[in-house]
């Protein structure tokens, strides 16, 4: 190889990394609640293996890996927030954590393992 295709070749490598790196789920993001909602973080205990399965009142599943954290924001009401463990190689059902959201707070929970199962534990 010469010079410039090696050179070419680094390049390359260099921005498949950079556009995987801005890719990240755990980028930081806003913890702030504004005005009109509530901020929902889910912190991911290393206890759980693989991956953790979220989904709030039915709707799209997000997985969090190692070192993953979950931010979103929620209209003011009653939402439930379920979440399961992937793979889930005993069956376990889904935790449930039914939460009421008021404008401008914001609520943080912690995903871990109790025993066998995978529960959801309000942060302090």
């Amino acid at each position: 190889m010469n010079p410039r295709q090696i050179a070419r070749n680094l390049l390359t490598i260099l921005g498949a990394c950079l556009l995987l790196s801005a890719c990240q789920t755990n980028q930081p993001a806003s913890t702030a609640a504004s005005a009109s909602s509530g901020h929902l973080t889910i912190h991911r205990a290393a206890n759980l293996g693989t991956g953790l399965i979220i989904w709030i009142d039915g709707g799209s599943k997000v997985t969090l890996r190692p070192g993953d954290t979950f931010n979103t924001d929620l209209a003011p009401g009653q939402h439930t927030i379920n979440v399961i463990p992937s793979p889930n190689e005993v069956g376990q059902a889904a935790s449930k954590v039914t939460l009421t959201v008021e404008a401008g707070k914001t609520y943080s929970f912690t995903a871990g393992r109790t025993g066998d199962n995978v529960a959801l534990t309000r942060d302090s």
